[in-house]
Order: structure tokens, then C-alpha cells, then sequence
């Protein structure tokens, strides 16, 4: 994944103007085939030239290795060169050069400590040629690719600030580029982009402290359009009286013409928000308690949204336990309702998914298979497993895990949760050594006896002492994993855990999702402590609907799960076409960051948290993409 956002300036990039590519072409296609002989042969030619040509086709022959993914041949190629010896703008390319091999090593700080050392930075800052002599000077490309380099990093290596402050930069070297054609106003339109998609992944803290160490003009004004965005989410015409005051106090900040999409969107939402909401809902059925607890969610948010001199629309409630939900849903209609949430089962989202059309934007509360052929009006809210494996698998990956053993009931749930974390896990690179399922927990003992192959190492010691006697034996389990993508309820997480510490394996890291989670305000867990595992923001969160509705009790977790889910419907229904509008626009909820799919599923993510001492405490805010 790394290789591939790093390498994707290269691929973009012209080799050096003036040199002469010895590929072949395709008649058929407009790209220019290379190979390691036509690399080979640049390099050999360069012992023909001197001084600053020879210089050049160097670094041209290092940089055709780095296209054939070769990273060390082109490392080598350009240490050749004394750096001392180089003008200016060679010297920024040899660093280049070398800085995406890093990358293509995965060798993230060596690239770092090559694009910060001080000669390069001092010509990053210095006046930079529209168009010069390449040996001379280094020009606003060179510049621009160097920027966007070290904003990459940044943004791998976790600085965000970082990540601000070189792409405010690279702005103007890509203004400059517009006037020469070398560019185009697109080419500035992404890269604000790529600086607001780095401001949403970061939480509202981290945003007020970055806000409140900037010295940068232009990067404070992002900060505090971001934490307008991040703001009073849950109260939409606040957000947009704070949204015309930072137009007015920032009237000429680059995000200001065009503001972010999500943004330009709210005055719309604000003068057209629905004043009459259906809600369907099985509140007399066997789904009743599920229906009850997202109703009083929906509810609680209704009251704290009027409570704070929001706007509230007429709230009518529909019991669809019996008959036919496309009828509900007309009558719905017909009695003036400007949105639809619910209904709750996947038999009748999947009849409503059936029909051609929608007659109103309509948000159900549950997931079933996503697919462009449902009505465009048809949005999906659920707190389905799948998002939270995905996010394991990410969070695992990125903390360096490579080798994953999964553990999971023979059941449905466990089915999704493995087969979206094995999908994402080698779709990130990783590898799935095992997956072993349980059905029987008097038989868990077993179970992980055998995914830890101590049988397998018990087999052997029989085997051995028929040969040659008594003999001391300590079992030994295997070694071919760094981690264990844990699905589980806590009664058997409880047993689970301890019994892979029984079993030689408590120094591995254990991943899980949010079953693993009981809830409750008193009760501890010494039996899960150390594992990781990702759990909706609501349990962090001291909010006004939490608190109206726990009001001290110590709800079980599912329960309280249930009540976000309604939390976080209340405040999507009349954001649902500004989320629909801007692929990059997210939502912070109670239940995680949601952010819309091409076939408007919400996604979630979730907050990280581990068992200490019996007790969950939240991890850094850490939000993965």
C-alpha cells in the first residue's frame, strides 16, 4: 500500500525534459514500454558524456530502475554522484530519486531524513525558476514533486500539521505552474482536497490544539474551517451561522473559493430541512426491544437538538411489525412525510429495495447487501460487524502485524467478520496463516491447543521418548504468527484469553471487535485485559442524549449500541443528500465517523480501546482510511 501511494508521483512524473527514452512503443497504446536492458543501456551511454549531462543521464538511468520497481539498483546508481557536485536542481532530483526508493523499501524515515536536510530545504524556500536550466536552478516541478514527497510521509508517519503546512506550499509552486501551462487549476483543486480529507481524519482535539500552536496564517484558517465542520454537528443551523462567520472573517483564504463540497452544501440543507419525519418500526414483534431501544435513541437526540433552539420536524411513529412495508411506506408518504427511517429487518429493506424508485429520501436501520441497483433515494445505517473487521485488519497492519491467525464461532457472525478481515488483511498485504473456528466452549481448551500446533509439538515428544526415553519436554507453539484477529462475546473472550496464556501464547497481540464488550459502568474484565479491540464512540463521549437516557443505570452494551444507532439516524436525516454529494464529507456519530459508499452504505469507524486493569480505557484517537 505504501509502494503504491508513494510510487504514484513517480508514475506521474516526467523522467528529466531533454532525455531521450530508448523503450519501445506500442503502436496500439500512447505509453513507452521499458525494460531493465533499455535502464542498462542509458547508464552505459552516460560514460560517453561529461560534466552536467553525464550527471543527468545518471540519475535518468537510476530513475528507470525505479520505474521497474527496482529500489536498490537505483540506490546505488545515484550514490554514485557526490552531492556536493551537483547543481542545484540535480541535487533535488538525486534526493528524490532516492527518497521514493526508500519508499518503495518501505523505509519511511530514511525518505524523511533525506527531504529535510537543510541544503534542500533552504532551495524549497528560496525563489524558484518558472523555467531554468536544470542544472542551475530548481524549478517550481522539481519543487512541487518534492512537496507533495514530503507530504506523503507526513501523512504516513502521522503529522498532519505537517501534512498541512507542505501542501499550502505546494499550492503556490502549482499556481506558478498554472501560468506556464505545466499545470492546471484542477491540478490546485486536488490538492486542497488532499488538505481537507487530512483535516477530517483528525478528531476535534486534536484539530483546537494544532489551531492553537499554529504560526502559519494560511494553515490556521484551514484549522478553524475544520473545526467548523467538526462543530455542532448535531445542530445544522449553528454550524452554518459558524460557517458565514469564518466566510467573513477569511474572505480571501484559498478553502474560501470553492469552500470544501460538504460545506457548500449546508445552506442548501439549511433551507430545506424536512419538517415531517416517518418512522417505521417492529415495536410489537420479536425485534420490538431492538426497534424500542433506536426509537428512544431517536427521540432523546429530538429533545436535545430542541432543548439547544434547534430546528425539530413532526415526528410521526409507525408500527410495521404486521402487513406489508411497501404500504407502511406509502401511507407514510401520504401523510406528508419528507423522509423515511427504518424500516428495521433485512426482509423488508430488501422488498423496499425492489421497487424502481423512492418517492423520499429514506434511511434505513440495518445493511443488507450494497448494490448500485437499489433506489438512489435508498441510504443504508447499520451497526453491521463487516466495518469493524475491516477496520481491525487496517489497525493491526498499520501497527505492523504481517501474520494473522483468526479465531471465530462457527456461526454467521463469525463467517462475516473472517471473511472481510482475511479480504481486507491480503488486500493490505498480510498473511492468514490460519483461521480456526469454536462451536463448543467445553471444548475452547482444545481448540487452542490445536491453533498453536502444541498437539502437533505433543505428537513429536511421544514420538521421541519411544525412541530414546525419558527426556524434559516443554511444549512448544508455533511461530509463524504475530497476532490473532479475536471474534467473540465477552463470556467467551473471558475464557479464551487466559487459555491462550495457558497455552505459551499470551505474548501475542490479541485484535477484536466490539462484542468483545459488555458494558456497564462497574463491572470488570481482568480476564480480557491487553486486548484491542474497536468500540463506538458513545461509550467515550458524555453527551446529552447519553446522559438523558443511561441517567445513571449501567445499560448492557448492546443495548446501548442500539440507542447510538437512533442517536445518530436523528442527526443523518437531513444531511443525507450533503453526505451523498461529497465523497469526502463525513459525519462524527455516536456510532462512529460515517461516511457514505457509490451504493450510500454508511461506513463506520469505530474509536481503538484495550482492556487495563479490568477496565476498557480509550486509546489516541486514532481514525483509519
Amino acid at each position: 500500500m505504501k509502494k503504491r501511494l508513494a510510487y504514484s508521483l513517480l508514475l506521474s512524473s516526467f523522467i528529466f525534459s531533454g532525455c531521450q527514452s530508448t523503450g519501445t512503443k506500442d503502436a496500439s497504446s500512447d505509453e513507452v514500454s521499458v525494460t531493465f536492458a533499455d535502464a542498462e543501456q542509458l547508464l552505459a551511454n552516460a560514460s560517453l558524456l561529461q560534466g552536467a549531462a553525464q550527471q543527468k543521464q545518471i540519475l535518468a538511468a537510476a530513475e528507470l530502475f525505479l520505474s521497474l520497481e527496482d529500489a536498490n539498483r537505483a540506490l546505488d546508481i545515484t550514490r554514485t554522484l557526490n552531492p556536493s557536485q551537483l547543481g542545484d536542481a540535480l541535487y533535488a532530483k538525486q534526493v528524490e530519486i532516492q527518497s521514493q526508493a526508500y519508499l518503495q523499501l518501505d523505509n519511511l524515515y530514511a525518505a524523511k531524513g533525506l527531504l529535510e536536510n537543510e541544503r534542500l530545504a533552504a532551495l524549497l524556500v528560496a525563489p524558484t525558476a518558472i523555467d531554468a536550466e536544470p542544472a542551475l536552478a530548481i524549478t517550481h516541478r522539481q519543487a512541487s514533486q518534492l512537496h507533495e514527497l514530503r507530504a506523503q510521509i507526513y501523512n504516513s508517519l502521522g503529522e498532519p500539521d505537517q501534512v498541512i503546512n507542505e501542501r499550502i506550499a505546494l499550492s503556490r509552486h502549482l499556481q506558478a505552474q498554472e501560468t506556464t501551462g505545466e499545470s492546471s487549476a484542477s491540478d490546485a483543486q486536488i490538492n486542497q482536497e488532499l488538505i481537507w480529507m487530512t483535516l477530517m481524519d483528525l478528531d476535534i482535539q486534536q484539530l483546537n490544539a494544532l489551531s492553537q500552536a499554529s504560526t502559519h496564517h494560511q494553515a490556521l484558517g484551514w484549522y478553524e474551517l475544520a473545526i467548523v465542520s467538526k462543530n455542532n454537528q448535531r445542530n445544522i443551523n449553528q454550524q452554518y451561522s459558524a460557517l458565514t462567520q469564518w466566510q467573513q472573517q477569511w474572505p480571501e483564504h484559498p478553502a474560501n473559493n470553492p469552500l470544501p463540497a460538504d460545506l457548500a452544501l449546508i445552506a442548501e440543507v439549511v433551507n430545506n430541512q424536512p419538517q415531517n419525519i416517518a418512522l417505521l418500526l417492529p415495536l410489537s414483534n420479536k425485534l420490538a426491544p431492538i426497534a424500542e431501544a433506536i426509537r428512544d435513541g431517536f427521540m432523546a437526540a429530538y429533545f436535545t437538538n430542541k432543548n439547544a433552539g434547534g430546528q425539530t420536524p413532526q415526528i410521526n411513529i409507525y408500527d410495521v411489525s404486521q402487513g406489508n412495508i411497501n404500504e407502511h411506506y406509502d401511507f407514510a408518504v401520504s401523510q406528508g412525510a419528507e423522509v423515511v427511517i427504518g424500516p428495521l429487518s433485512k426482509e423488508k429493506i430488501s422488498e423496499l429495495a425492489l421497487r424502481p424508485e423512492l418517492a423520499v429520501p429514506t434511511l434505513v436501520l440495518n445493511q443488507i447487501e450494497p448494490s448500485n441497483a437499489y433506489p438512489k433515494q435508498l441510504f443504508q445505517l447499520g451497526l453491521g460487524i463487516e466495518d469493524e473487521a475491516a477496520q481491525t485488519a487496517l489497525r493491526a497492519f498499520t501497527d505492523g502485524k504481517r501474520t494473522a491467525l483468526i479465531l471465530a464461532p462457527t456461526n454467521n457472525l463469525g463467517d462475516r467478520a473472517s471473511q472481510v478481515f482475511n479480504e481486507r488483511w491480503q488486500a493490505l498485504g498480510g498473511t492468514v496463516v490460519d483461521s480456526v473456528r469454536y462451536s463448543d466452549e467445553r471444548k475452547l481448551s482444545q481448540v487452542i491447543e490445536h491453533a498453536m500446533h502444541l498437539d502437533i509439538s505433543k505428537t513429536r515428544a511421544r514420538e521421541l521418548r519411544q525412541l530414546v526415553g525419558r527426556f524434559e519436554f516443554e511444549p512448544r507453539r508455533r511461530q509463524d504468527i504475530d497476532m490473532v484477529f479475536l471474534v467473540a462475546q465477552p463470556r467467551q473472550g473471558r475464557q479464551i484469553k487466559p487459555l491462550l496464556a495457558f497455552h505459551y501464547a499470551g505474548d501475542i497481540p490479541i485484535y477484536s471487535t466490539s462484542s468483545i464488550y459488555e458494558g456497564g459502568n462497574n463491572k470488570k474484565e481482568p480476564d480480557l485485559n491487553g486486548i484491542t479491540f474497536s468500540n463506538l464512540p458513545w461509550f467515550f463521549q458524555e453527551t446529552p442524549e447519553r446522559s438523558a437516557i443511561l441517567q445513571g443505570k449501567s445499560l448492557n452494551a448492546r443495548s446501548q449500541r442500539l440507542y447510538a444507532l437512533g442517536v445518530d439516524a436523528y442527526y443523518l436525516y437531513p444531511r443525507l443528500e450533503q453526505l451523498s454529494a461529497s465523497k469526502r464529507a463525513n459525519f462524527w456519530g455516536q456510532t462512529g465517523i460515517l461516511s457514505l459508499t457509490e451504493q450510500r452504505l454508511f461506513e463506520r469507524t469505530q474509536q481503538w480501546a484495550q482492556f487495563s486493569h479490568g477496565r476498557i480505557k480509550a486509546l489516541t484517537a486514532h481514525y483509519d482510511n
